[in-house]
């Protein structure tokens, strides 16, 4: 039976708040934050339904999932340093709230958890090894296409 959008939601939020948990509780709140917030979590409900769909046990979906929703909430965090922007889903953004080292830290380890999350489940035989090689070659891709500074969009190697 296919579960319902709401159960997998309630799913996929147990599982981040879990990948998330720290014994010292001020650094647990910084990196459940913005999870916390809530999001309608699309991205991992299609991801869930997209691996049911091709066969993927639940687990296997639930997993790939869990790191989007990671990397959704990681990407956030460094979006809203970047654009200087004030709230985030209703609230102010995470480096109003704490200094923006802190916040940059707590995207970074959001973002370490994703990988980590994702190499566990391939050492748990959960993803075919091509799915997280793919992923790792694109990220360790020489910076070579188009970038954006401070003056806009330049084309070419960073240097």
């Amino acid at each position: 039976m296919v579960p319902a959008p709401e159960a997998i939601r309630q799913a996929l939020q147990e599982r981040l708040l879990a990948r998330l948990d720290h014994p010292d509780p001020l650094y647990r709140d910084l990196l459940q934050d913005y999870p916390r917030r809530g999001g309608k979590m699309l991205r991992g409900l299609l991801t869930v339904y997209s691996a049911l769909a091709h066969g993927a046990p639940l687990e296997a979906g639930l997993e790939a999932a869990t790191a989007l929703e990671l990397f959704q909430n990681w990407v956030l965090v460094h979006d809203d340093i970047e654009d200087g922007s004030e709230e985030r889903r209703g609230r102010p953004a995470l480096h109003r709230l704490h200094p923006m080292p802190l916040a940059l830290n707590a995207g970074d380890a959001m973002h370490a958890e994703m990988w980590g999350l994702l190499a566990e489940g391939l050492a748990r035989g959960l993803f075919p090894r091509r799915c997280f090689w793919s992923s790792t070659r694109w990220c360790a891709a020489p910076p070579t296409a188009s970038t954006w500074t401070s003056s806009g969009p330049s084309a070419g190697p960073l240097t």
